[in-house]
This record gives C-alpha cells, sequence and structure tokens, in this order.
C-alpha cells in the first residue's frame, strides 16, 4: 500500500524464489511517491493518471531489472512478464468501460483493475512503437515537472505527449482512452497456388525454379480499433517480405504476386511482426493452423501456460476468472462463435 512518503509491501511463505511478487509490489508502491504523492492526481475521478502511469513504470523498471517476460515468474518450469499479465487482466474486461471513466462507475471491481492498471500500462507500452520510447519517456518527464504539486488532468497529460510527440494523438487517445474499442486483427487467409492452375496443358509436376506461384493474404480487422499494422510473411525459401496497412478499410488483401519457387510457409505468418501491440485482445505472434503459437503463454489465461494463468489470478483475481469464464462459455466479451481462440485462424 502507498502512502506519501511510505509505502508498505509483503510476500508470503510459500512463494517460490522465482516469484517476484514483494519487488514488483515495492517497486508500485514507490512509484506512487511520484504518481500522486508528488503529481497530485485526482484517484477517485481519474484513477489511470496515478495507478496506469505507475503500472507502465512498474513494466519498463521490472523489465530492466530482471529481464522482459520473466520479471514477475523466472523458474525452470515457467515463465511470467509484467506485460503478459497485464494482459490476462485486461482481456477479461476490454469492451466495458474507458480509461478515463470515473473510479466509482466501472462496471465491476474486475473492470476497474483490467482498465485502470493494465489497459492503461499496455495503451502507454504501444504508445512507444508510435512515437519512440525516448519520446514517451520524455513526456512522462516533463508532465512530472511541470505538474509536481499541482493537479494535472487527463487532458493535461495527453496534451503533453502530443506536445513532446510533435503531433496530434488524439485519433489513438480517442480510442485508447476515452473509448471502449477493442483492438483484434487475424489474418483471415492466406495461401499459394500455382499459377497456371487453369491450364489444362500446363505440367501436372512442380518444376523448381520454373513454376510460378501466387500468393496472398487476407487481413480482417474484427475489432473497431483502427490501428496502423506491420504484416511479414515468410516463404518455403526463406525469403521475407513485410508490408504496411493503415487498418481503415474492414480488411486487406496483401502481398499478391507471381513467385517462382516461394510458398506461404503457414507456420510463419505474422501480424504485428515488431511485437509492438501489447494492448491487444488477441495473439501478437503468429498462431498456427495447428493451435501453436510462439507466444502462448498469454493465449489462454491458465490454460495454454497454468504458471501464467496462476499469476494473473493472484494479481488479479476477480479478473482473471472473469476473463477465463468468459472464454469457456463463449461470451460475446470474448468473440461468442469467432472468438479468436478458433483453430483455423491468426489473431491479432
Amino acid at each position: 500500500m502507498e502512502y506519501p512518503t511510505f509505502i508498505t509491501a509483503g510476500t508470503a511463505w510459500w512463494a517460490p524464489d522465482g516469484l517476484k511478487f514483494p519487488e514488483a509490489v515495492v517497486e508500485h508502491e514507490f512509484g506512487h511517491q511520484y504518481w500522486y504523492g508528488m503529481v497530485a492526481t485526482n484517484e477517485f475521478e481519474e484513477a489511470w493518471l496515478d495507478e496506469g502511469i505507475n503500472q507502465y513504470t512498474e513494466c519498463k523498471i521490472m523489465d530492466a531489472l530482471y529481464g522482459r517476460d520473466v520479471d514477475i515468474l523466472n523458474t525452470r518450469v515457467a515463465t511470467a512478464g509484467e506485460r503478459g499479465t497485464d494482459r490476462i487482466g485486461y482481456i477479461g474486461a476490454a469492451e466495458y468501460d474507458p480509461i478515463i471513466r470515473r473510479g466509482w462507475q466501472f462496471v465491476n471491481s474486475g473492470s476497474y483493475g483490467g482498465i485502470t492498471y493494465s489497459k492503461t500500462a499496455l495503451v502507454l507500452l504501444t504508445l512507444e512503437h508510435f512515437i519512440g520510447e525516448q519520446k514517451v519517456r520524455e513526456a512522462q518527464h516533463i508532465y512530472f515537472e511541470r505538474y509536481r504539486f499541482k493537479h494535472p488532468t487527463g487532458d493535461d497529460f495527453m496534451n503533453t505527449v502530443n506536445e513532446v510527440a510533435g503531433q496530434n494523438l488524439d485519433w489513438y487517445w480517442n480510442q485508447a482512452v476515452r473509448g471502449t474499442q477493442v483492438l483484434d486483427y487475424r489474418i483471415q487467409r492466406a495461401e499459394s497456388y500455382r499459377a497456371d492452375w487453369a491450364d489444362k496443358n500446363a505440367p501436372k509436376k512442380e518444376k523448381k525454379g520454373e513454376t510460378e506461384y501466387v500468393s496472398s493474404v487476407v487481413v480482417h480487422r474484427r475489432g473497431d480499433f483502427v490501428l496502423p499494422v506491420t504484416l511479414e510473411v515468410k516463404f518455403d525459401n526463406g525469403e521475407i517480405l513485410r508490408e504496411h496497412w493503415d487498418g481503415q478499410d474492414r480488411w486487406h488483401r496483401s502481398l499478391v504476386g507471381r513467385f517462382q519457387e516461394p510458398r506461404v510457409r503457414k507456420d510463419s505468418r505474422l501480424l504485428d511482426a515488431d511485437h509492438a501491440v501489447v494492448c491487444s485482445v488477441g495473439v501478437l505472434a503468429g498462431l498456427r493452423r495447428d493451435f501453436e503459437t510462439t507466444d502462448s503463454r498469454w493465449f489462454l489465461p491458465g490454460m495454454a501456460a497454468p504458471a501464467s494463468g496462476l499469476v494473473g489470478f493472484l494479481r488479479q483475481p476477480r479478473a482473471w476468472i472473469f476473463g477465463v469464464a468468459c472464454t469457456w462459455s463463449g461470451s460475446p466479451l470474448r468473440g461468442g462463435q469467432e472468438s479468436i481462440y478458433r483453430r483455423d485462424e491468426q489473431a491479432l
């Protein structure tokens, strides 16, 4: 717990050595000496300005001290990181409340925790991809120096970031902070087929270096959060092609062309090729058609990786239970029958 110039922390007798709860709690509560201790925001009306910004700071510091993706749990059998556990907290309540909601107006305490803490951190981490990590850090510094011992609002923070970034980021703030838009992209279809498939006189057997293929990928924006993404496609011959999509339309046919030899590898199609968009409700890494994923630790809370699910449960039990229940019930919160966890799709 945090108080001005005084913090408390704790641990448990059963906690394994690799569980970094005491470290995370100490860092988090110390961070409150800045985000609301000196920058005195209204905790009840705009909780994200202290809890959310502080959660982002916790992610950055814990990453630097203990390593990304292992800074919460690091054992020989399982690992977990701040970003992953924040995603677990967020996805269970993604559509209910905007970040700017008054503290007493959230649908429940799980949504309050998942949005105020977790979503805010993920939104700022994702923002680093668009304006740069150094710009976000500089904006935080200027915001602190400008408003310490004052009472800034959310608009003051966002305007400061806009000023430092040198651009109007309202397109981002309106969706990520002021709205409840959900970021959810998928690869709807990826295929390679012979260019001469309709030619009756074409040889039946493929000839290496001679047979041409037409390859295409269809990207589908299922959520209402519009965000530019980078698509990466790998081919059997090792060639890699990237393409940027602004996400404005509902779908986009990408990388259509004729190639000799290369065919799309089904196990390596990626949206968000730079792994920078962490405020998505879907999977960041390439989800294969056989339901394998290189980022499965954050896929199904407590199911794809029990250790990560346990961490999520301990940090935000109500949000965790709510998220798992919705996942298995096919709740509209998780996408219903068109859930992002279907075997035959790749999701962002």
